[in-house]
């Protein structure tokens, strides 16, 4: 499973959640927790989520997208 991180100005590819949670921690993004929902897809099941990142969210298969707040209101307009 890949793991990416979009800005607004990069796009940030881990290829496994261990090196992208040690990001998130070495830049003082704290782990809320993981997404536990019956309505998420499978693929997003305990997946962390961070207080600084939208996300988790499908990135296509075998990948999880999160967003930079900046990025997401960017992005979502």
């Amino acid at each position: 499973m890949k793991f990416n991180i979009v800005t607004t100005d990069r796009k940030i590819t881990f290829d496994n959640e261990k090196d992208f949670i040690s990001f998130c921690e070495k830049q003082g993004w704290k782990q809320t927790g993981v997404i536990q929902s019956k309505f998420k897809r499978e693929e997003l099941q305990n997946k962390p989520t961070f207080k600084e990142l939208a996300g988790a969210m499908y990135d296509g298969e075998h990948s999880v997208r999160y967003e930079t707040w900046d990025a997401y209101e960017m992005y979502s307009i």
